[in-house]
């Protein structure tokens, strides 16, 4: 499967489509919370949608720790403190998910007002490391990414 995604830019589309879903998740983890202090609907929303936004999450930065990331320190060795950073960066980005989904978690909808400020503070603390984390991560994957024709398999990831 990996093998055939490389193939015509398929790859870097379904890595760049799931950044782009990021921004989506954000963006209305956003809308929902200013109105999570008035609307039962929109706090239920809200946390519908940082529910997949942690899903979708936590699959697409195992499959890069999984899969992306060792291949890339085997094939391009040079990237390696690259690789170390954007480790780092999905430790900040889990750790700040983890904040919001605590604002998130206190949030009963009698009281919502008074935690939306925090809510909304750690949503935009949140979209900045996203930011940063994938624009890096755009600008040492893609490059390399995109001579693929094949997965770079080496005899033991078969």
């Amino acid at each position: 499967m990996l093998a055939s995604l490389t193939r015509e830019g398929t790859l870097i589309a379904a890595f760049e489509s799931a950044h782009e879903s990021f921004h989506r998740y954000h963006e209305a983890t956003v809308r929902f919370a200013a109105s999570a202090a008035s609307d039962a609907r929109a706090l239920e929303q809200l946390r519908e949608i940082f529910n997949a936004y942690l899903d979708q999450f936590h699959a697409h930065h195992t499959a890069e720790e999984v899969h992306l990331f060792p291949t890339l320190r085997r094939v391009a060795p040079e990237l390696a403190p690259a690789v170390d950073q954007l480790l780092v960066q999905h430790g900040r980005l889990a750790k700040q998910l983890s904040v919001v989904s605590q604002d998130i978690g206190r949030l009963e909808w009698a009281t919502a007002g008074d935690a939306i400020p925090a809510l909304v503070q750690d949503l935009g603390m949140l979209h900045d490391i996203g930011v940063e984390h994938l624009e890096f991560e755009e600008s040492v994957t893609v490059p390399v990414i995109s001579t693929w024709t094949e997965w770079p398999f080496c005899e033991s990831d078969g």
